[in-house]
């Protein structure tokens, strides 16, 4: 629970510092452009500072409240980047950290069974690995099988083995 809580806070600052970066971009085309940003007066970068930073941040995310709004081709081009990098980037980071969710619940799962598995379900032909897997494959929602790495789950359904009654988990 850590490791996500870090991960959040670290993709928070990240997503934070992309608003300042693009803040300094639209700071350096107002200097050099004068009116390319409209709805801004015109004053020293330091008094426009939070202006920009609240448009860069609204851009970013999406939103366009449009009080401010770009007017020259540089400041459009930039405002495209920077709302394309925002959704990009927001649908990256809500799949990575599915991900790492669903890897953590499919990594508990396989310590459970591991815990569960001895060698005593093992027949002649099957080994300590196809029975993890084989029970890995019983304790997963149907749907979650297909999120597993291959190298867990090496068939869709699987083999029957002879019923065991130190083993609560063999069906």
């Amino acid at each position: 629970m850590r490791c996500l809580r870090n991960t959040i806070v670290g993709a928070v600052c990240i997503y934070v510092l992309l608003g300042m970066i693009c803040t300094f971009i639209y700071l350096i085309i107002e200097e050099l452009f004068p009116g390319s940003l409209a709805g801004l007066q015109y004053d020293t970068w330091q008094q426009n500072f939070d202006s920009v930073f609240y448009y860069s941040m609204v851009t970013l995310t999406t939103l366009g409240y449009g009080d401010i709004t770009p007017q020259q081709p540089l400041a459009q081009f930039f405002a495209y980047a920077e709302a394309v990098v925002g959704i990009f980037y927001t649908t990256v980071l809500v799949a990575s950290l599915i991900g790492m969710q669903l890897a953590s619940y499919s990594q508990k799962i396989i310590q459970r069974a591991d815990r569960t598995s001895g060698d005593q379900d093992c027949g002649p032909l099957q080994t300590a690995a196809e029975v993890r897997t084989r029970r890995l494959g019983q304790w997963l929602p149907w749907s979650w099988r297909f999120c597993l790495p291959a190298s867990r789950v090496a068939h869709a359904r699987p083999r029957p083995v002879r019923r065991s009654r130190r083993d609560p988990m063999v069906l």
